[in-house]
This record gives C-alpha cells, sequence and structure tokens, in this order.
C-alpha cells in the first residue's frame, strides 16, 4: 500500500463511515506501518492534522505539527541541506510550505500568546538565516538578528550570532564595503 491508499482510506472512514477511531487508527498505520520516504511526506502529516483539527482534538493536532516540522526540518530548525533539498519534488517542496502555513495558521487560532510568539519567532530567524545565507556580508542583517535575540532575552543565542557575524570578514580592506 502507498501513503495515497491510506490517505483515501482514512477519508472514507472518516466521511462515509463517520468512524472517527478507526480513521485515527488508519493515520497512525500510515505513519507507522509504511517506510518512511513514503510516510514522511508533507501531505500525510497535514491530512492528519487537519483530520484531528476537525474532531476538536487541539492537542493532538499540535502535537502532529510539530512533530512534522522537527521531522521535516520546517521553519527555522536544522533546515534541509542543499543535497536533500535537491532530492525533494516541486510538489513535496509546495507541500512542505503548506503544511508549515497551516500549522502558523493552526496557531494563530488555537495556540496561545506564547505559542504564537514562539511561532513568529521562528518565522523571523528563518527569514535571517535564509537572507544571510544570502549575503553573509549583509551587517545589518546580523545586528537585526542579535537584536531580535537580545529582545528574546537568549544569552547563547545572542553570543551564538554575534561569533557568526564577527567570523564574516568583509570582501577588502575599503571601509565602503563594511556597511
Amino acid at each position: 500500500p502507498s501513503a495515497r491508499a491510506f490517505l483515501r482510506f482514512a477519508k472514507w472512514a472518516e466521511f462515509d463511515l463517520k468512524k472517527v477511531p478507526l480513521a485515527r487508527e488508519i493515520f497512525e498505520a500510515c505513519l507507522s506501518e509504511l517506510e518512511p520516504e513514503e510516510a514522511y511526506q508533507a501531505r500525510v502529516f497535514k491530512q492528519f492534522s487537519s483530520f484531528e483539527e476537525r474532531q476538536g482534538e487541539y492537542d493532538r493536532a499540535r502535537v502532529i505539527y510539530k512533530h512534522a516540522i522537527k521531522l521535516l526540518k520546517l521553519g527555522a530548525g536544522d533546515g534541509l541541506t542543499p543535497e536533500e533539498e535537491d532530492e525533494l519534488s516541486k510538489y513535496e517542496k509546495e507541500k512542505r510550505e503548506e503544511l508549515y502555513k497551516s500549522y502558523v495558521n493552526f496557531e494563530k487560532k488555537h495556540g496561545d500568546r506564547q505559542g504564537i510568539e514562539d511561532v513568529i519567532l521562528t518565522k523571523q530567524r528563518g527569514e535571517y538565516k535564509k537572507r544571510l545565507e544570502q549575503d553573509p556580508h549583509d551587517y545589518d542583517g546580523w545586528f537585526e538578528w542579535a537584536k531580535l535575540e537580545t529582545d528574546q532575552g537568549d544569552t547563547a543565542a545572542v553570543r551564538d550570532v554575534f561569533e557568526q557575524a564577527v567570523s564574516k570578514i568583509p570582501p577588502t580592506e575599503q571601509k565602503d564595503h563594511w556597511r
């Protein structure tokens, strides 16, 4: 069986049979029985979390989202290596972006203040990381990121950002490039 077959079976159990526990078992079986490459697709996690959200099981949905984000390396976490990113299809990349946006919207709807702030902070960190990967000599970006971490009060994170920034030596001795 494929992930698609499991997802269709779960949909049938939920909507046609009206058997929510069976549908939940099918989703869980999909994640545990299939090979990791097949089961760990963004659409599997998206449909499973949407199912739990429809059932009013917000804590379960949150756990599924967080597990998917950690497993698929979404957001500002570890991030994918260039090799891993090249292996993904365009469809899977789109589904992963969709999954992350769904998680952000879920937290905005059902999360507490701290959860929403964490999601926004994670998103901002990811944007700074991406911006500085493209231009490591963007010192304004480094200082903005350090200010963000300073505002959060995490001394280790601030130190890490400053150490990364200091390691980026300007390309020439002319101070024009230091801005």
